[in-house]
C-alpha cells in the first residue's frame, strides 16, 4: 500500500480466524474492525477458508460429544445408575452450519465464493511443477492455491487494485506467488496478525483522520472506565467461568494453558478495562435505539485456580496375565491420572456486551450492561 492507498477489503486466512475465537473476539479484532470500517474495508474469507473452520467446529463437536459418553459412562460406573445415552442429532452438521453461519454475520465478515473459473489444467501443472502455493510434498498447497485465486478473482470483481491478506503462512510471500499477483495487476499486503494488520492501515491513513479517529475511541473509553465499579461488579455477578475459558481449551484452542483437572476456583478478579469498541453486528439482530449503539467492553481478570495436573508419564499399568482386572486396577489406582493439587495465577480477558446511548450533543450519558461473554 501506498502512502495515498488504503485496502478496499481485508481477507482472512484459518489460522487467523481461529485466534479471533467464535463470541469473545478479544480487542485484537474489534480494533481492526473498527479501523476497516472507517476505511470502509469488508473483512472477507475465502469458501475453502469458511469450510476448513466449520471442519474444525465438526471435529471439535465430534470430540466433545465422545468426552460426554465417557463421563456419562464413568458415572454409571461408579454410582451403577443406568440413564439416558448422550447421543448428537443426526442432521447436527445442519445445525452447526446454521449456528456458525449465523455467527459469521454478526462477526460482520463475508464468505466469498470459490470462483468457477479456475483451470484445473493450471493447477495441475502448478501441481507438477511445484509452483508455489504447491509444495515439494505431495499435494500440499492445494487448499492455498484455492485461496489465492479466490482473493485475486474477488478482488478484481470488485474492481480494486489494494487489499490485504492476513495470514500466518509464509507461502504467500513467496516468489511465484507474488508474480501470479502482479499478473492480476492487484498489490496484496499481507499481515501475520490483527495487530500487525491495524498498524498498516493506520499507517496509510491521514494524520487528521487518525486523530480524529483516536479521540473518538478514547472518548468512548473514559466513560466506559468512568464506569468501572458498576462493570467489575457485573461480571462477579454474571460471567459464567467455565472450564474451557480457564485451561484457555475451548473449541478450536491450540494454545490449551493447564492440563490437568479444576477442583477449585480461588479467585476471579476483574483488573482493568483495556479497551471498547463498537460491536460487528447487533447481538439481537435488531437495530439499536435512537442515538445508541451496541459496544464490546474487553476486562482484564485475574484467576487463582487450584487444579490436578495430569500425570502424562506415571500412569496406572497392567500386566498382560491380569489383563480381566484391567477396568479394576485402573479404576483403584490412587493417584489415578493426577499429580499433587497445584495453584497457578492466571490472565483472562472477557468482553462484555453492552448499550450506550448520547444526548444530542453527542455525550455518552448512558451505559446499559446485556452479558458477558467467556467462550472461546
Amino acid at each position: 500500500m501506498t502512502n495515498k492507498d488504503f485496502p478496499k477489503c481485508i481477507y482472512l486466512d484459518t489460522n487467523i480466524l481461529r485466534k479471533i475465537g467464535i463470541s469473545n473476539y478479544g480487542p485484537a479484532f474489534l480494533e481492526l474492525k473498527e479501523w476497516s470500517k472507517n476505511v470502509k474495508a469488508p473483512i472477507a474469507m475465502p469458501e475453502s477458508v469458511w469450510m476448513e473452520w466449520l471442519h474444525d467446529f465438526s471435529e471439535s463437536v465430534d470430540k466433545k460429544a465422545l468426552q460426554t459418553t465417557n463421563n456419562l459412562r464413568d458415572i454409571e460406573i461408579i454410582l451403577e445408575l443406568k440413564q439416558k445415552q448422550f447421543k448428537l442429532p443426526e442432521n447436527y452438521i445442519d445445525i452447526l452450519i446454521k449456528s456458525i453461519k449465523k455467527k459469521i454475520k454478526l462477526m460482520g465478515i463475508e464468505v466469498i465464493e470459490t470462483p468457477k473459473n479456475i483451470s484445473i489444467r493450471q493447477l495441475v501443472t502448478m501441481a507438477a511443477f511445484k509452483i508455489r502455493p504447491f509444495e515439494d510434498k505431495r499435494e500440499k498447497g492445494f487448499r492455498d492455491t484455492v485461496i489465492l485465486y479466490t482473493i485475486l478473482e474477488d478482488a478484481k470483481k470488485r474492481n480494486i487494485k489494494d487489499c490485504l491478506f492476513i495470514t500466518e503462512d509464509k507461502i504467500f510471500a513467496h516468489e511465484d506467488v507474488q508474480q501470479i499477483i502482479k499478473k492480476y495487476r492487484v498489490n496484496i499486503d499481507i499481515a501475520d496478525s490483527l495487530e500487525t494488520a491495524t498498524v498498516l492501515i493506520k499507517s496509510v491513513l491521514d494524520e487528521k483522520i487518525k486523530i480524529f479517529m483516536e479521540l473518538k475511541k478514547q472518548k468512548l473509553l473514559n466513560f466506559i472506565k468512568s464506569k468501572q465499579t458498576e462493570i467489575f461488579q457485573y461480571i462477579k455477578d454474571n460471567a459464567e467461568l467455565t472450564e474451557d475459558f480457564i485451561t484457555k481449551g475451548g473449541l478450536l484452542s491450540k494454545k490449551q494453558e493447564i492440563f490437568g483437572q479444576i477442583e477449585n476456583i480461588i479467585e476471579f478478579e476483574p483488573l482493568e478495562i483495556e479497551s471498547a469498541f463498537e460491536a460487528a453486528k447487533s447481538p439481537t439482530e435488531e437495530p439499536p435505539p435512537k442515538n445508541s449503539e451496541y459496544i464490546l467492553i474487553s476486562i482484564k481478570t485475574r484467576l487463582k485456580v487450584e487444579y490436578l495436573p495430569f500425570l502424562l508419564f506415571n500412569r496406572p499399568t497392567v500386566k498382560v496375565q491380569d489383563l480381566s482386572k484391567y477396568k479394576e486396577i485402573m479404576r483403584t489406582s490412587t493417584p489415578r491420572y493426577y499429580g499433587e493439587p497445584t495453584i497457578i495465577e492466571l490472565e483472562r480477558d472477557p468482553t462484555v456486551t453492552a448499550l450506550v446511548t448520547k444526548n444530542d450533543k453527542g455525550e455518552y450519558i448512558d451505559l446499559r450492561l446485556d452479558r458477558v461473554n467467556t467462550m472461546f
